[in-house]
């Protein structure tokens, strides 16, 4: 969320400045086991309380999040915490989510968000914060902290990513280096790294900006960015990522190759989890965009022939 980004009406402009990467191949990595579907536990109040001091207090503060929960029996857990930062050199303010996997006691946390101390103190009594996951570059806001917070976990990120003051990430994310046993990595090709996590113990996809579900706005939207979001075309179920998919320019192919893959829930970064039936949801939404980008792109062929052909019959005369 701190990468500039100019919108137009309907969705963002890529930036000029927008760093470019070579092509890459689509990748991932077989994985095995087979588990059972999600359910989850209703949500309850947002917590508020517990300002950070001291030493922590030089990060970005926590913003108030919902109780952490429970996905997954044992396993999966996810928690939605307000964002508020700079984009277009105005504030913006709107939900985001962390996803928590439990493997053998160990936590492997993506898409971090900070939490306050009474929800540090939740996050904790599940298991030992074992690695930190960066799947995503366009997030970025308290990666630094939980490095801070959590100094033995061992952090990771996708190669090319921005740097984030702060955060040295020790491990490459790759189909053939992954955090969590059995699990099977994703690397999209776009102009800036994305991976996302498949677990197939337990049917999971845990994305970042590729795949969300933001039916409407959440509490933590406030009335200029969510007006923003919907004429953007965030506020639609199952969805592709309308900035992501435009900004970095993520193609077809790759969200095919995502839905071989062995998943049936979802726990999105932007959003609320889909617990089952998932991947028919998503496959539905992944034609309806390409369909779209992809008459888009036709009708913008068509018109700038139309342009060249006029300009050389003007110069012809």
């Amino acid at each position: 969320h701190r990468t500039g980004v100019a919108w137009v009406q309907g969705a963002p402009a890529l930036p000029s400045a927008l760093p470019r990467r070579g092509k890459r191949p689509c990748l991932r990595l077989a994985g095995g086991g087979r588990g059972r579907g999600a359910s989850r536990a209703p949500g309850a109040a947002i917590s508020k309380r517990g300002m950070a001091t001291g030493e922590a207090a030089a990060f970005p503060p926590p913003l108030p999040h919902r109780p952490i929960a429970e996905v997954v029996e044992g396993a999966v857990w996810h928690v939605t915490g307000g964002y508020e930062g700079d984009i277009m050199g105005t504030t913006w303010k709107f939900g985001r989510s962390m996803t928590v996997l439990r493997s053998g006691g160990e936590l492997t946390l993506c898409n971090v968000i900070r939490l306050f101390p009474e929800g540090e103190a939740a996050l904790e009594a599940l298991g030992t914060v074992a690695h930190i996951v960066r799947l995503g570059s366009m997030h970025s806001r308290d990666y630094a902290y939980y490095q801070h917070r959590y100094p033995a976990a061992a952090t990771w990120g996708v190669d090319g990513m921005p740097p984030v003051e702060g955060w040295a990430v020790q491990h490459a994310l790759s189909p053939s280096s992954c955090p969590l046993p059995g699990a099977d990595v994703f690397l999209f090709d776009s102009k800036l790294p994305e991976a996302l996590i498949v677990w197939p113990l337990h049917k999971a996809l845990v994305p970042c900006d590729s795949f969300q579900n933001w039916a409407g706005p959440d509490e933590f939207c406030d009335e200029r960015t969510t007006k923003l979001l919907q004429e953007s075309g965030f506020f639609v179920p199952y969805n592709v990522g309308p900035m992501w998919v435009r900004l970095c320019e993520g193609k077809r192919s790759c969200f095919e190759t995502v839905l071989t893959m062995d998943w049936d829930a979802v726990l999105p970064a932007q959003g609320e989890p889909v617990t089952s039936g998932a991947k028919a949801l998503y496959g539905a939404s992944v034609e309806r965009v390409f369909a779209q980008l992809e008459a888009e792109a036709a009708a913008g062929a068509a018109t700038a022939s139309a342009a060249d052909a006029e300009a050389k019959d003007e110069a012809a005369c």
